[in-house]
Formats: C-alpha cells, sequence, structure tokens
C-alpha cells in the first residue's frame, strides 16, 4: 500500500497534460506537446483519453468530437474478432487510435517514474478514469495503459477517488451523500457518491458530463483579446501559429494572476509583426470582473446538468440529502466558477474545496487499495 501511494505520488508530480504532438522524431507528450499545441497544430492531437475504446458512432464519442472540436481520421477495427471499432486521429501523416494515444503517455509517465525510482514505477497502480466510462471503455483503458508498461490493476472513477482523496485529507466522511464536481480542461464531470460505511465501497448513483473546461475558457479570453489587437492594428493573432500559441501561454499566467488580483495585464512583447516588417506588441489590461463577465456563458452552463442529476439522484432538498458539495480539478481554481457552483445549492448545503485540487484525484486512487 505504502509503494503504491508514493507511486501515485509520482506521477501526481510529473503530470503531463493528455496532449500529444507528432514530430519528425517521434511522438512527444505532456508539457512540450502543451508548449507547441498550437504552434504545431497539425500535429498536435488532445482529449483522446476520453474516448479511448469507443467508435465515432458512440454518442458519447459523437458529443466529445462535436464540441470539443476534434475531427477523427477513421475508425479501425480492434485487433480480437468481434471488437469494436476505435476512433483513430491523424497527425504529421500518421494515424493513430485514441488508445494507441494512451499507451504513449504511458509510457512517457512509465519512463518517467522509473528515471526517478526503478522500483517504485514496477508497483500496483490504480487508474482513474472518466465516471461515464463503461465497462468496455474500462478495460480499454486499463490495458492501453498495461502496454506502455504501467502495472495497472483496476479502474475506478474519478468520482469515487475524489471522495477518498478528500476523505484521506480529513476534509470529508465516508457516510452520506456527496455531489461531486471535478472541472477538468477538456469535461466538467458532475456526479453523485452513496458512501454508506467506512469499510463499504461508495457508489457511483448518478453523473453527468459536459464537454467543456478550463480550455474553453482559455479560448473565450484569447477570442476577446484577439478581437481587441485585430481591431487595433488589423492583424489576426490567431492565424499566426507562433503568435497563438505565445497568447494562449500568457493567458494560463493571466488566469493565475486573477485568482488572486482584482486586475491583471497580459503583457506579450513582439508577438508579431506588421506587413513593413515593424514589431507590435500585445499588452491588454484585464479586470476580474470583465474576465468573469467575459466567461458567464460557460459557467452558466453549470446549472442545467446539476439539476438534471438531484433529479436522476432522486435528491429533492439537497441541504438535508447531502453531506456536502465536494470541488475538485484545476478548473477550480478560478474563484468564479467555485463562486457559481456554490450558489446553485447556497449556503445551507457545505461546498468542500481542496487547496490543490489537482492532486486530490491521484491521492484518492492511491488509498483505494487500503480501504476496499
Amino acid at each position: 500500500m505504502d509503494g503504491m501511494l508514493y507511486f501515485s505520488f509520482l506521477c501526481s508530480q510529473y503530470g503531463m497534460p493528455a496532449i500529444a504532438l507528432n514530430t519528425a522524431d517521434g511522438i512527444v507528450v505532456g508539457s512540450f506537446a502543451k508548449q507547441n499545441r498550437h504552434m504545431k497544430a497539425s500535429s498536435s492531437l488532445s482529449a483522446f483519453h476520453l474516448i479511448a475504446g469507443l467508435s465515432p458512432t458512440d454518442p458519447i464519442a459523437t458529443a466529445a468530437l462535436q464540441q470539443l472540436q476534434l475531427t477523427p481520421d477513421h475508425e479501425t477495427e480492434g485487433e480480437g474478432e468481434g471488437e469494436q471499432k476505435e476512433v483513430a486521429f491523424s497527425a504529421y501523416g500518421e494515424s493513430f487510435t485514441a488508445s494507441q494515444l494512451r499507451s504513449l503517455f504511458s509510457k512517457e509517465l512509465f519512463t518517467t517514474a522509473a528515471a526517478k525510482d526503478m522500483e517504485a514505477a514496477f508497483l500496483p497502480a490504480i487508474l482513474s478514469v472518466p465516471n461515464y466510462f463503461n465497462d468496455h471503455q474500462k478495460v480499454a483503458a486499463v490495458e492501453s495503459a498495461r502496454m506502455g508498461g504501467l502495472n495497472i490493476i483496476y479502474a475506478i472513477p474519478d468520482a469515487l477517488s475524489s471522495v477518498l482523496g478528500m476523505y484521506e485529507r480529513g476534509d470529508c466522511e465516508l457516510v452520506g451523500q456527496y455531489v461531486v464536481v471535478d472541472v477538468g480542461g477538456c469535461l466538467t464531470q458532475f456526479s453523485v457518491i452513496d458512501c454508506k460505511a467506512v469499510d463499504e465501497e461508495p457508489t457511483l448513483i448518478a453523473e453527468k458530463t459536459i464537454f467543456t473546461g478550463s480550455d474553453a475558457i482559455n479560448d473565450i479570453i484569447a477570442k476577446f483579446v484577439n478581437e481587441k489587437f485585430q481591431a487595433d492594428t488589423g492583424i489576426n493573432l490567431l492565424q499566426d501559429n507562433m503568435a497563438k500559441q505565445r497568447l494562449y501561454d500568457a493567458i494560463e499566467s493571466l488566469k493565475m494572476d486573477l485568482s488572486s488580483s482584482m486586475s491583471s495585464t497580459l503583457n506579450v512583447p513582439y508577438i508579431t509583426a506588421d506587413a513593413q516588417g515593424q514589431p507590435k506588441h500585445l499588452e491588454i489590461d484585464l479586470s476580474r470582473a470583465t474576465f468573469e463577465n467575459l466567461i458567464s456563458a460557460h459557467t452558466d452552463m453549470f446549472a442545467k446538468p446539476m439539476q438534471e442529476l438531484l433529479a436522476d439522484a432522486s435528491i429533492v432538498d439537497p441541504s438535508t440529502q447531502m453531506k456536502g458539495q465536494i470541488v475538485v480539478g484545476g478548473g477550480s481554481r478560478v474563484p468564479i466558477v467555485l463562486k457559481t457552483l456554490t450558489a446553485i445549492f447556497g449556503e445551507a448545503t457545505t461546498t468542500l474545496c481542496a487547496n490543490e485540487p489537482e492532486d486530490i484525484n491521484v491521492l484518492g486512487a492511491a488509498q483505494y487499495p487500503k480501504h476496499y
């Protein structure tokens, strides 16, 4: 158990964005791919981890592909007789299925872990997967991770690992019902977890997922900034891959600033040049109020799936039927996101938010074998 916990934290320490980049030297994943995803858009692949094991005709895959604006290359037959087809993508002249990309990602995680501690890299590990994953998707996710070298022994829903992580930190009990909201980069997950007793595995009794998250916020801000810059200079930054990459990198810093300050400046010197070769600098002041107003359409999307979730779980009075609302995921660091989710239930329902919301899922997955 101790070894498994250590391995999970090792993966968290070297957390890698689920982005792949196909280059002349082969596939690279994680931070390097993220730093170049806009600059080399035709070679970049993302969100593949959300649809592994699904064909393009599956309703979940269809929704993900449409809302995340992903274009599948084709669908390939599974390796075994009778296995269903799976989504495939093209990048840099090659085609990859979603499971193949997951394997490459897992291989990079394994290599990173092995470089830190070879013994730890071979320890048993628990895989946390989106709440909507069916049995087939769980099997596909586990098998692809094993092909990458990870010794995966079980796959559990993100909501379950989040509750276990919060329990391990002393922030919740393993008794009663919790609404868990996980705000990620590509998707936001809403779920109800029923905890009957400390020694009994919690049950996922309802879930809703919308394919929007922190990446959508970045897109909204990028569009706003680009429109202002284009109005002033006549230059469209989003048509220049290098400028677009620098813009998105600056937006990440801007979001962090606005999480603790009431205003910030998005400043990117020499972001591009005009037709005469004269350098152009990007400098825009943005208040938190303006930022929150810009992304209001995004945060307003939380209400409907939450209402549907409560109806599916037969929760009429959250203040009496729920122990609380647990909010996790990196996207929850944006103050207006947490404020919006809290406002849905009001002060009568306790909202629990982790100090390090990105790590809760990893911690909880590592704790699963200790409890069950």
